[in-house]
């Protein structure tokens, strides 16, 4: 018998069987969002209770199920705090990993202390690529920091996917929207992909658009949040990097190259699409499950169709990478990188820093 943790597996939204899902569903889904709001409400009436840190919390969440680029937020925000002279350390829940319940620093401040199974593919990359910034994961984020606080005594906890995790206050909401996405009529879940009805969207102190809005997606924000400023951002893939050994690289070098692109994230779609927008020739494309754990089985399935595909390179997306076993195909396997950019930095960061030092606690 196996001893490998049973992992559970998250099916791409945008697939055909969960589309016919949903719609099968979408009769439960105004019950689900009554309950959610009615959850939100006894939390602000403090009727259920939210406890507090001794150093401020920045949270970063969406209302949305996967896909939205919380990830390369936290980082860039991480990044960002560390530059203006504060000590940042991230708390993360670390889905998918080996044990959830329980509390672990992932990366201390001289290096990175668990694998990804161990870790969570998230928090795992979070720590590669922000190097002396501590990464916890814990399900109870109020014990991660905790943890946290006790071991490394940061200025200000960045919690990542955390907007619905009202246990722990914080002092900072990032909401990150699908401006494609966000409109008054979406449906919660099962129905729909929202966590939350859009009324949520008011409880946030800084919103952040990561797709070009539509009217649709205007509308709900005009009607929803009308006093939360609004951030736009845009996701860029300058590099890639071989593996295993990591060189980098400009994206470029993939300009009219033969491509086998494959993931395992929400949204595969969208990186297949960042592909074609590099320029690379994408000859065949491979959707697995949200955090799946690749088998040797289906790697060499995936290597013989590239071959057979006449691909150049494989690629794959950064999440996917740190998931992949030691695994060395004849032909180039590069990942992909996403990064973030806010077209109003210099704004957003100087709300961000206000509230860190002395804004309103939720």
């Amino acid at each position: 018998m196996s001893c490998e943790p049973v992992r559970r597996k998250r099916l791409d939204p945008e697939h055909p069987s969960m589309k016919k899902l949903q719609a099968f569903l979408v009769p439960l889904s105004p019950l689900y969002g009554r309950v959610m709001a009615l959850r939100a409400a006894l939390y602000a009436g403090g009727w259920l209770t939210s406890r507090r840190l001794r150093r401020p919390v920045v949270c970063v969440g969406n209302l949305t199920t996967g896909g939205s680029g919380k990830t390369p937020l936290v980082i860039k925000i991480a990044v960002e705090l560390s530059r203006h002279g504060l000590r940042p350390v991230i708390v993360s829940r670390g889905y998918g990993r080996a044990s959830e319940a329980t509390v672990h620093v992932v990366a201390d401040t001289d290096a990175v202390l668990l694998d990804p199974q161990e870790a969570g593919d998230e928090p795992y990359l979070m720590a590669q690529k922000l190097p002396g910034t501590p990464v916890v994961v814990g399900s109870d984020r109020f014990a991660a920091g905790q943890e946290a606080l006790r071991r490394f005594d940061s200025d200000v906890l960045i919690m990542d996917d955390g907007f619905q995790h009202l246990r722990l206050r914080r002092d900072a909401d990032i909401l990150l929207l699908d401006g494609t996405e966000f409109r008054t009529e979406a449906r919660c879940l099962p129905g729909g992909n929202l966590r939350e009805g859009p009324a949520a969207a008011e409880r946030a102190d800084l919103i952040v658009l990561t797709c070009n809005p539509s009217r649709e997606t205007t509308e709900a924000l005009h009607r929803w949040a009308p006093q939360v400023p609004v951030h736009r951002a845009r996701f860029n893939t300058p590099f890639v990097h071989s593996l295993p050994d990591g060189e980098r690289s400009p994206a470029a070098i993939l300009q009219g190259k033969i491509v086998a692109a494959f993931a395992g994230i929400a949204r595969p779609q969208r990186f297949f699409a960042s592909l074609q927008q590099i320029g690379a020739r994408v000859a065949l494309t491979r959707s697995f499950p949200d955090h799946h754990a690749y088998r040797p089985a289906e790697l060499d399935t995936l290597q013989r169709d590239a071959q057979n595909a006449r691909a150049q390179f494989l690629v794959t997306s950064e999440k996917d990478a740190v998931r992949l076993p030691h695994w060395q195909p004849p032909m180039p396997l590069l990942a992909l990188e996403l990064s973030v950019t806010l077209d109003d930095e210099d704004h957003f960061l100087s709300r961000l820093i206000g509230l860190i030092r002395g804004g309103t606690v939720r």
